[in-house]
């Protein structure tokens, strides 16, 4: 049987492995197949591409016009569909529009997903404005008609 020192030392050992495979992660794919001594030349690719990849064109592309706007058009046509999904009176949903969303949701993250959601929540609560007794004076009553429950809320 290990003593505890030795157990320790192995378990610190194994964490920082599996430490140094998850920092590598990312760049595992840029790898060269060849041995460093003799190959330079690709190492030296292999460095480049891997940061040049991982960090600076990931974060360009992130940031690009294109990509603004295809991700707006995702979170305006999540929130078409998901008010749509809200407004039916039967409370059935449709195949399709069940399949829009969840393909939709498959390409938005839980952040953007909740905010177009609350979005569509707050397109369908509508204000409406009712007069109290329209031979009197205009004294006006606000009514909040919910369409996803058919009822008022006063």
């Amino acid at each position: 049987m290990l003593s505890l020192p030795v157990q320790y030392l192995t378990m610190v050992d194994l964490l920082e492995s599996i430490d140094c495979m998850v920092k590598n992660g990312p760049y595992r794919k840029f790898r060269p197949d060849v041995p460093v001594h003799k190959n330079a030349k690709h190492w030296w690719k292999y460095s480049m591409n891997s940061i040049l990849d991982v960090h600076v064109r990931r974060f360009n592309q992130m940031w690009s016009w294109s990509n603004i706007r295809k991700h707006r058009h995702t979170l305006k046509a999540y929130r078409a569909a998901y008010k749509a999904k809200l407004l039916t009176t039967q409370g059935k949903v449709r195949e399709d529009q069940e399949k829009q969303i969840q393909d939709l949701e498959k390409s938005l993250d839980v952040f953007n997903i909740t905010l177009a959601r609350q979005q569509a929540q707050m397109e369908v609560c509508t204000i409406s404005v009712i007069p109290i007794n329209q031979k009197s004076s205009p004294v006006y009553y606000l009514v909040f008609r919910n369409h996803v429950n058919g009822g008022f809320v006063e």
